[in-house]
């Protein structure tokens, strides 16, 4: 059996939230700014985006890092 995701993943919700286009990086101060702001208003979903994408940075993508 396959497990079911915890949440459903909307690609680019965070980046359009943050006013960042597709394919560019988010800085690193505004994530952190924005998961601050998010805990402060009890904002779930976006925080769970914002520790995603921070945990995601340290992610080996593409070829090269032994995925293949």
């Amino acid at each position: 059996m396959t497990k079911k995701p915890v949440f459903k993943l909307k690609k680019g919700a965070l980046h359009s939230q943050m006013g960042v286009k597709q394919g560019e990086k988010i800085p690193v101060a505004d994530l952190h700014s924005k998961l601050a702001a998010a805990k402060k208003r009890g904002d779930v979903t976006t925080e769970r985006r914002v520790v995603f994408a921070l945990n995601a940075r340290h992610f080996h993508h593409g070829k090269g890092h032994g995925n293949s």
